[in-house]
């Protein structure tokens, strides 16, 4: 009898919920909003912008329930609700409104699904990301849905209850910003344990994370209780001593209690449940194997700033991470130590940590450095690595990918015989272009130490001799050759090389030397932006023996780079130089066709190398042909100028139509061939392995890779603050030097998630028809759902006529007979 009301209850609620008309706009505007968000204002149909990653999808959800769900539960409780006597209690018939919210708003969740359903025609969805982002949702809406209920009990009004409801949702999804305004680490610890975006944000990256299903249980086991004892002691006046009175404050406690216990407790026992596609979140058997010939104890120190903890969601994953090598054996501890003192600071300094600045628009709602206007925030968070007498720091990590990386790094240095100052890798770098490498490419020799690397300059008078070199950290070494056959050759620019020097160079990549050649056809000035033709480049003939052309034409393209000029008054253009020539002078914004843009997804993702690709931009890039290994390519919508005379025009300010809007493409010359519908080539990669198809399957010699662009790593990525270029660098000398298990793991915090559509007219008809027919679907469905709950009603007042029609013409004969 009690589960036929229950059922019966549940389903009066659902209709109520359904007829209520704040709550159905409520319910599509949510939908409608998700669907506009990810696939407009996320820029899903942009080239190259597009991302079917659904951690895009389902980050605006917590928000949106600020207004959603104070706007369903506000007006749930009438007068007959509150008052009517019934055959189930009071906390059944709390129960009933809840679930039938909870299955309302549930609806309008599997009817947003089409949208991550439509996101995969255009590219991976990785089902494990969907199931746990709407599993998380489920349970922070049945929690927000419970609180919503209980300030619809208390207050009587809908405006105010919908207020109040709104605010509170507002607080506990956002209340973690503020804990960096406070300096106590318990507030902290406090705000940012009944934040809801922090517990919903394993469930959004494909981890099923019991502390947080276990908080949102609880706090909805709370909710509920706390509404059916408003009501239930409500009926009782204040100096009423009656048992059943006493006996529903007990009942009611012990669940107060519980549901605490529940929040508070989940942390103890639990379990953490990354069940992503490539396990992103959890240890991949790359970065296990470092551990297990450690011998000895390893101890693993923390060293993290409360305010970054704040502010940074992605510090709370690196604690997690961490624990996971506490996991691999009992040997290895885990610690974590605030720095939030000066006795912490100078621990975290002696050990080799030391702060990092960050700009605030990084961070929101943290305390800045001292000084009026002040812009930084100094924060730590760093790991020390302890094994026997060694220890070696990892100065910042902010995300677990950088910790994996890291400590597969750092680990062989400690197990290992030598001093820990000894370089674990080397590489050479070559710059012949007649640049300096301290004006020129003074950004690059920092990056790769960063890196691990150890650079040896060569100068190209070196080659081919038995001579010393100068490295880059000012010490001398000597060996047989300067060119060595077990550390990746650094090539920038070619056109100081003359024919024997070249020979060398074609002897060592022959004899198996692996080098990344960034070199260009041309020759840049860079003070005025003119560009010219060498007289004679006997390297670009060694490429082209090789199968690799690089030649005179320069590539522009639509995704080009927007860069700040100055323009005279006269009409003159300053030439590329960021200075002050007078008072008439202005900064014009410049869509700068040669500063060409490669994004993620124009990037082969069957190579290891461009498997984490995070773009590239180049410099005037020279045409490439190749019967190699394409990694990446421009937009179909770039261009090539030929050299007039062994000149180019690269002026900013003239070259506004050099990509014009119709399409098909046509070159600046007559015998030129229309843009491929791919791009041009922009990367290459050449082994003795194939990766691609077409390719040949075997090439004389080591790896090469060839960028057509020998200032893609220069001074001038302060146009487009491209420090990507050098992270790609990175993990190109990590594949010349065979070590593709740590470039493996830095490939893990990349997804292939490009939207991906084989030429640009397929992928408009195709997004066209994809927004129509989720247009139609989304109209479909709640025009069936409207049918039907029309159809429901007229039902059941059929059904109440009918009930009602015997009593009626009872009482029409009783008046008949007395007549």
């Amino acid at each position: 009898m009690c589960c036929k009301s229950f059922k019966a209850l549940v389903k009066r609620d659902l209709f109520s919920l359904a007829v209520n008309p704040a709550a159905r706009v409520s319910g599509v505007f949510f939908t409608l909003f998700c669907f506009v968000n990810f696939f407009i204002f996320q820029g899903f149909f942009l080239p190259s912008a597009g991302s079917t990653d659904m951690r895009s999808f389902f980050a605006p959800m917590p928000l949106l329930s600020i207004v959603c769900i104070p706007s369903v539960t506000m007006g749930v409780w009438t007068s007959y609700d509150r008052y009517a006597v019934l055959p189930v209690s009071i906390f059944v018939r709390v129960l009933s409104k809840w679930l039938s919210v909870l299955v309302f708003l549930s609806f309008f969740l599997l009817v947003s699904s089409a949208v991550p359903f439509a996101a995969s025609f255009f590219g991976r969805v990785e089902p494990a990301v969907v199931l746990t982002g709407f599993l998380g949702i489920v349970f922070a809406f049945a929690a927000l849905s419970a609180l919503g209920l209980f300030v619809s009990l208390l207050c009587r009004s809908k405006a105010l209850a919908f207020f109040v409801s709104a605010l509170l949702c507002a607080l506990v999804s956002l209340v973690h910003a503020g804990a960096a305004f406070s300096s106590h680490a318990g507030v902290q610890a406090f705000l940012r344990f009944i934040s809801f975006s922090r517990h919903f944000d394993a469930a959004g990256k494909g981890i099923i994370d019991s502390r947080d299903l276990l908080f949102f249980a609880g706090l909805t086991l709370l909710f509920l209780s706390l509404g059916a004892f408003s009501v239930e002691y409500g009926r009782y006046s204040a100096a009423s001593e009656s048992p059943h009175k006493k006996a529903l404050s007990i009942q009611y406690a012990a669940l107060f209690l519980l549901s605490l216990f529940i929040v508070w407790n989940g942390g103890i026992f639990y379990f953490r449940a990354d069940i992503t596609a490539d396990r992103r979140f959890s240890l991949s058997e790359a970065g296990k194997a470092p551990f297990v010939s450690l011998e000895s104890p390893l101890r693993i120190t923390y060293y993290l700033s409360p305010e970054l903890e704040s502010a940074y969601p992605g510090v709370k994953e690196v604690r997690e991470f961490l624990y996971n090598y506490a996991d691999l054996s009992k040997d290895i501890a885990v610690r974590t130590v605030r720095v939030k003192n000066v006795q912490a600071q100078k621990e975290a300094q002696a050990a080799g940590i030391f702060p990092e600045v960050l700009d605030k628009s990084l961070l929101f709602g943290t305390r800045y450095e001292e000084g009026e206007g002040s812009q930084a925030l100094v924060v730590y968070s760093g790991i020390l690595l302890e094994y026997e007498d060694k220890s070696v720091p990892i100065p910042f990590v902010l995300t677990p990918f950088n910790v994996e990386f890291n400590m597969a790094d750092a680990v062989p240095l400690l197990n290992g015989s030598g001093e820990l100052e000894m370089p674990r890798r080397r590489v050479s770098l070559l710059i012949a272009n007649g640049l300096n490498l301290e004006t020129d490419y003074p950004y690059l020799v920092p990056w790769l130490e960063g890196a691990g690397f150890t650079v040896d300059l060569i100068l190209p008078d070196m080659i081919g001799e038995p001579a010393g070199f100068e490295s880059a950290g000012g010490k001398s070494d000597f060996s047989n050759s300067v060119l060595r056959q077990n550390q990746p050759l650094l090539l920038i620019g070619s056109s100081a090389l003359n024919e024997a020097q070249c020979e060398v160079l074609d002897n060592f990549f022959t004899s198996g030397g692996n080098a990344l050649c960034s070199v260009s056809a041309h020759e840049a000035d860079f003070t005025t932006w003119t560009l010219s033709l060498p007289a004679h480049n006997p390297f670009l003939s060694l490429l082209k023996k090789r199968g690799i052309s690089v030649l005179p034409p320069i590539a522009g393209d639509a995704n080009c780079a927007q860069i700040s000029m100055l323009r005279r008054a006269s009409g003159q253009p300053a030439n590329g130089m960021q200075g002050r020539y007078g008072d008439s002078e202005v900064y014009e914004k410049i869509a700068y066709p040669f500063f060409v843009k490669i994004g993620a997804a124009s990037a082969a993702k069957n190579h290891p190398l461009t498997a984490s690709f995070g773009g590239l931009d180049l410099f005037w890039p020279s045409y490439m042909e190749t019967d190699k290994n394409v990694l990446a390519r421009t937009s179909e919508r770039a261009r090539l100028q030929y050299p007039q005379e062994g000149f180019y025009n690269t002026d900013p300010f003239s070259l506004a139509d050099f990509i014009p809007e119709e399409a098909p493409p046509v070159l600046s010359r007559e015998d030129a061939k229309t843009v491929p519908e791919t791009g041009y080539p922009i990367l290459c990669a050449a082994d003795a392995d194939s990766y691609g198809e077409g390719c040949e399957s075997s090439f004389t010699g080591g790896r090469m890779i060839v960028i057509p662009d020998q200032y893609f790593l220069s001074r001038m990525v302060e146009y487009t603050d491209s420090l990507y270029n050098f992270d790609f660098a990175v993990n190109a000398l990590l594949w010349l030097s065979g070590e593709e298990d740590l470039l493996s793991i830095k490939n893990r915090a990349f997804g292939d998630y490009r939207v991906k559509a084989s030429n640009s007219s397929e992928f408009a008809h195709k997004a066209r028809t994809t927004l129509i027919l989720l247009f139609a679907l989304f109209c479909t469905v709640f025009a069936a759902a409207l049918f039907l709950l029309r159809f429901y009603r007229k039902k059941r007042r059929f059904k109440a006529l009918a009930e009602q029609l015997p009593e009626d013409n009872a009482s029409f004969g009783d008046k008949k007979g007395q007549k």
